[in-house]
């Protein structure tokens, strides 16, 4: 068991160094990506959120193997880990441990209880609403809107008053919006890249989700125009709807549904003008940034070992 809780201190540090170092890029680099192409750009951002974890099990697995196998790190000085055989609780060892454990536990309990609270909120909005085509729900609301939710059944929920209050024609652009996401089961990748970024401090955390907001809500956009609407026409719905439903209050929690309103209005409406010309992602330079990640997030755990073990000994 000390190798177990040794390759778990490895790992929680790696995790730090790789979280502080890709944070670090992403603030500096962060307004780049907004003119990265949608599909490009969605991809980088689940790379920069999963990264971290990827990147935490090379140094874990190389040290293990030089243990079992009898091989030495020694050659390579910023990658080695000494008394792996040899784990005390009562450490800045144990603290580490103690503390990333702790943190993983409540994120998952918490996002747990979210995800079932939420369950139970839609299973509410059930028993109030018409089947009205084939997963879409209509609920007898005086608040105007439209959303999706849910992770192996998709549905979408849309009220009266958005029914009555818009045209066919702008009523066709919402439903299509909200199946695009149905397609492509936004709800639930909505939900587990918001638990990703909750391993990154809330600034960050915050800029994230919004790109992430941004891509998922422009990739639907962009499946409505493929269907034949004009990009204007999607604009102008767009600016309707999110006037009339502001003040919507159906559910407590919004941040498990993707929904047709007013999320990152002025930069959806930028694109669909055509105001910026999008670009794909320059594989090179990600590639490069990749490796330097993996060679700073592995050099740093013989350094780190030795600066705590000088103030706290193992």
């Amino acid at each position: 068991m000390s190798v177990f809780f040794n390759l778990l201190a490895i790992f929680s540090i790696t995790f730090i160094v790789a979280n502080v170092s890709l944070s670090a890029i992403f603030s500096l680099l962060g307004q780049q990506i907004i003119k990265i192409e949608v599909k490009s750009r969605k991809f980088l951002l689940w790379t920069v959120v999963s990264l971290p974890w990827a990147l935490s099990f090379v140094p874990a697995i190389l040290i293990l193997q030089a243990y079992h196998t009898g091989d030495s790190l020694y050659d390579f000085a910023f990658l080695h880990w000494h008394h792996m055989t040899h784990f005390e609780w009562f450490s800045w060892h144990g603290f580490t441990v103690g503390v990333a454990l702790s943190f993983v536990m409540y994120v998952l309990i918490s996002q747990g209880r979210l995800l079932w609270n939420h369950k139970r909120e839609i299973e509410s909005l059930m028993c109030f609403s018409t089947n009205i085509e084939t997963d879409i729900y209509q609920i007898e609301s005086d608040n105007a809107s439209a959303f999706t939710s849910g992770f192996f059944t998709k549905k979408c929920f849309v009220t009266t008053a958005l029914i009555e209050q818009t045209t066919c024609e702008e009523y066709d652009v919402v439903i299509k919006h909200e199946r695009a996401h149905i397609a492509i089961n936004d709800p639930a990748k909505k939900w587990l890249f918001t638990l990703l970024c909750l391993f990154f401090i809330k600034p960050i955390a915050q800029r994230l989700k919004l790109h992430m907001i941004l891509a998922m809500e422009q990739e639907a956009d962009n499946a409505v125009i493929k269907s034949g609407t004009s990009k204007l026409f999607v604009a102008s719905t767009l600016v309707k709807v999110a006037k009339l439903n502001a003040q919507s209050d159906l559910l407590k929690n919004k941040s498990l549904v993707v929904n047709f309103g007013a999320d990152v209005l002025e930069q959806r409406i930028y694109f669909l003008l055509d105001k910026l010309k999008l670009e794909p992602i320059h594989k090179g330079i990600t590639f490069s940034l990749v490796m330097v990640l993996v060679i700073v997030s592995s050099a740093s755990i013989d350094g780190i070992h030795h600066f705590m073990e000088t103030f706290f000994g193992h």
